[in-house]
């Protein structure tokens, strides 16, 4: 780079490049003024949407402290209430895909109260059984009504602490929108899967329109009002996309009534 009086010079493929500094300087507060006119318009946004904006450019793990606080909230009555009747709800499809292959060590990821597990425990005694879910109260409450043969622990189902090729199957109903980097927990899950393992995911899905009403209006005004820690729902498109990523082969992806997304994954026998 040369310097003349008033000019940047810079020799590129043989040729001289000037750039006058009163040019630059133009530049420069051309972008101040993007900056201030996009600042301007941020503000006019409702306050749900700029506290969904900063949340999930600047600050997406504290979602993960608010759902902790809104489920340890929860435990007491949780089976009670509407959580409760939606595992209810999803537990035939679980079940029916289960059936389809033998297992004998299962993880639920997001266990909650532990509701599924029992609902198992009772079809398939015979098997090992491991929940994690990261608020510590759903998992003193999985403890009261759950035999101690079942493996209870709180954790982060983005970063599972469980050894290589543990389970033959994995469990997730209705806790993966609450994880803000939904790839890391397809990736650990792979990790832990036996090599032929399968992954069974269940969640909301939708058209474009509702995944659009969801995601930028009802999940945002939720957390603004309530601090609660849902992240986002997915596509399928897009759930096949992490779960390929991670190396999964998909076996079944649809999406069911009412707006449920139902998954099936298996760990490839052989690594890619």
């Amino acid at each position: 780079m040369q310097k003349r009086t008033g000019f940047l010079t810079e020799a590129r493929f043989g040729k001289d490049i000037m750039i006058e500094r009163k040019h630059l300087r133009r530049l420069k507060w051309l972008a101040i003024g993007v900056l201030r006119r996009t600042a301007r318009r941020l503000r006019k946004l409702p306050g749900f949407l700029r506290h969904t904006l900063a949340i999930r450019l600047f600050k997406r793990d504290s979602l993960k402290l608010y759902s902790r606080k809104q489920f340890d909230e929860e435990a007491a009555g949780y089976d009670k209430g509407s959580g409760y009747a939606m595992v209810r709800e999803d537990y035939p499809d679980i079940l029916a895909e289960l059936k389809k292959e033998r297992y004998s060590a299962l993880l639920d990821c997001g266990c909650g109260t532990g509701a599924v597990l029992q609902l198992l425990l009772k079809e398939f005694p015979d098997r090992s059984y491991t929940g994690i879910d990261l608020s510590g109260q759903m998992i003193a409450a999985a403890r009261r009504q759950l035999p101690e043969t079942v493996t209870l622990l709180t954790g982060d189902c983005e970063h599972l602490p469980f050894p290589e090729s543990s389970f033959d199957a994995v469990l997730c109903s209705h806790s993966f929108h609450h994880y803000p980097h939904p790839q890391r927990f397809f990736d650990s899950v792979f990790r832990v899967l036996k090599p032929g393992g399968r992954l069974i995911l269940r969640d909301n899905t939708g058209s474009l329109p509702y995944l659009l009403y969801q995601n930028w209006w009802m999940i945002p005004y939720i957390n603004w009002k309530h601090h609660s820690g849902d992240v986002k729902f997915y596509s399928r498109r897009e759930v096949r996309h992490f779960l390929e990523k991670a190396g999964f082969s998909v076996i079944c992806l649809e999406e069911r009534p009412v707006h449920k997304l139902h998954a099936a994954a298996r760990k490839p026998l052989k690594a890619r």
